[in-house]
């Protein structure tokens, strides 16, 4: 299967060089001893700059190369793959940009188009010390005087807030606060002369090296141009720019799944336990293969949702409230899974040649924190319920058209048009309301094939699941904001039935482009055994059911498959993937000196 949005990947890898050359800036030994000291690694940040990876943050009608959410997508992957602390301190220029691209004017967005192009890093000044996640609550204040605006006030923790040039700012507009009472504001720090003051760097478990500190501005004088969108329309802008961040989180939980991966296979392959390989552990396999089922999972869902900032975007809200929850927390237990597998050796640095899986691992959980974390998360699927229900009970006709751009991975998608965010699902979500379509076509295709039963009869009963969860909604509807442990444990099953009825999608799509088998003279790849008979959609259905507890006698997979498909990736230096990505580090000469513009 040919997918384009890889190529500025390929093309980027083989000059950053590999990362397993211990001389190499950007290599596992190098960051290590960045993290160790918490220094910021300002070297490898500078070289992404000048390779031109920033201009995959600018959409290209305001400059830059950002056409494909996707392609964003593979490269954060990347990134994370290689270090978490550098994607995050990289990657978050998007996210302090990405409400200029919603909502603001077209001179800002070309002159920060402009700015990120040339290295300038940008962050999001939106929580608060004694408000967290709590943004309609905030105290930074700015005071319309004249044609400017004075910001009085604090934000913390924020991330890059010390080494970035321009900071999109979250204040309260009106004194009464409230959903129209903030606006956003582009702040140059370089034109504030003084009025402002950077907080000290906040210590932290994983990615050390990060710049987590704060900003104080003092009566910082802002002109009227740094307004973003209307006044009083932050919050609204904010939430909308959270749908689309939140899709591009699940990439920094792919690369660390990625890493950690193989890790765990190496190890396996290269230790024994009571006289025997650990390779051969029948326990062993089958914890690594459920890692890999619920990481094949996750990229399924993730692939899908970077696809839907373009064709659903309507119904982005609900698409990035079950990915951003889904995908971290998934990534974080598997992780922990294949920690206690290799026992204290998974902490130790200089033994592993990849790294160390005890730094993937603390790494890892910033990302289920920010952008809206686990709870945040539940809580808008809860609020949503209602719309998702009524759209069910109405039998609205899903978005065929949307579902197909998202899931045919082979066929060009539509350009991002922003202005058809909304805050709310009206006309409810088409991967649910197909739902039933999409189990039907299975359980067809099983009736021409035996081999794909197990997987038909998984299906199967997803849809029961699914019957038994609108059910359970109906009888315990959302009230106020009093929001009871019930409700947050339906709302757990739905991201997951969400998930599985987007798997079940993008395998009906795709399957036949992967060809059960090849030309003679063509190598057969792993990823054809994935494909083929369903095995990757079974065991992804049979790892939902299994964690709600609704599997009832199914079948289970192939795991040991699973396992070989994930060690013949590993083994011929491809990722851990569907798709069959080879990664260009593996010819890399590692050059580290040596930089060409992405383009």
């Amino acid at each position: 299967m040919k997918h384009q949005p890889w190529e500025p990947v390929q093309r980027l890898e083989p000059v950053l060089g590999n990362p397993e050359d211990r001389c190499l800036d950007f290599g596992y030994a190098r960051l290590a001893a960045l993290d160790h000291s918490g220094e910021f690694p300002h070297d490898v940040c500078r070289h992404l700059n000048e390779l031109g990876l920033g201009r995959y943050y600018v959409p290209a009608h305001h400059g830059g190369l950002l056409t494909s959410y996707e392609t964003t997508a593979h490269l954060v992957r990347m990134l994370a793959r290689r270090d978490m602390g550098v994607a995050v301190a990289h990657a978050k220029t998007y996210l302090g940009a990405v409400c200029v691209w919603i909502a603001g004017q077209q001179c800002q967005a070309t002159s920060l188009g402009r700015m990120i192009t040339a290295g300038v890093p940008v962050s999001w000044g939106l929580t608060e010390r004694d408000h967290g996640s709590d943004l309609a609550d905030g105290d930074l204040v700015a005071e319309k005087i004249g044609t400017s605006y004075l910001l009085r006030g604090e934000k913390w923790p924020i991330n890059n807030a010390t080494r970035c040039g321009v900071m999109c700012v979250l204040a309260r507009t009106d004194s009464r606060g409230g959903p129209r009472g903030f606006s956003l504001f582009l702040v140059d720090k370089s034109t504030l002369s003084g009025s402002y003051r950077c907080l000290p760097k906040v210590r932290t478990l994983g990615n050390r090296c990060a710049d987590v500190s704060g900003i104080v501005f003092r009566d910082a004088e802002v002109p009227a141009d740094a307004l973003i969108g209307p006044e009083g329309s932050g919050l609204e802008t904010v939430l909308k720019g959270l749908q689309v961040t939140r899709t591009l989180c699940s990439a920094l939980s792919l690369g660390s799944s990625d890493h950690a991966l193989r890790i765990a296979v190496e190890f396996l392959e290269k230790n024994s336990r009571y006289g025997r390989p650990v390779v051969d552990l029948p326990r062993a396999r089958r914890t690594i293969a459920l890692a890999y089922a619920d990481h094949l999972l996750s990229e399924a869902l993730s692939v899908v949702a970077v696809r839907a900032v373009h064709a659903l975007t309507s119904e982005l809200a609900v698409i990035a409230a079950v990915t951003k929850y889904l995908v971290p927390t998934r990534t974080e237990a598997a992780i922990a899974r294949l920690r206690r597998l290799m026992g204290p050796v998974a902490l130790h640095q200089d033994d592993q040649r990849r790294g160390s899986l005890g730094k993937v691992e603390r790494d890892h959980r910033v990302v289920s924190l920010f952008d809206g974390n686990t709870v945040v998360n539940l809580h808008s699927l809860i609020s949503m319920f209602p719309l998702l229900s009524r759209a069910r009970d109405k039998r609205l006709a899903p978005d065929h058209e949307g579902i197909a751009a998202c899931c045919e991975l082979s066929r060009p998608i539509p350009q991002a048009k922003f202005g058809k965010l909304s805050l709310i699902p009206r006309n409810g979500a088409s991967f649910l309301l197909a739902a039933e379509s999409s189990i039907s076509k299975v359980t067809a295709l099983a009736k021409g094939n035996p081999l794909l039963i197990p997987l038909a009869a998984a299906a199967e009963r997803l849809g029961e699941a699914l019957d038994e969860l609108w059910m359970d909604i109906a009888e315990e509807p959302p009230t106020g904001q009093d929001i009871s442990n019930r409700l947050f444990s339906i709302a757990k099953r739905s991201a997951l039935y969400f998930a599985g009825v987007v798997a079940i999608e993008l395998w009906l799509r795709n399957h036949q482009e992967v060809p059960a088998r090849r030309p003679a003279g063509r190598p057969r790849h792993a990823e054809d055994l994935l494909w083929s008979n369903g095995v990757w959609l079974h065991a992804a259905l049979y790892r939902i059911l299994a964690t709600t507890g609704d599997q009832h006698g199914a079948a289970a997979p192939p795991f040991d498959l699973l396992f070989d498909v994930l060690a013949d990736q590993v083994k011929n230096e491809r990722l851990p993937s569907l798709f069959g990505f080879q990664l260009a580090e593996a010819t890399a000469t590692g050059a580290p000196n040596s930089y060409g513009k992405v383009s």
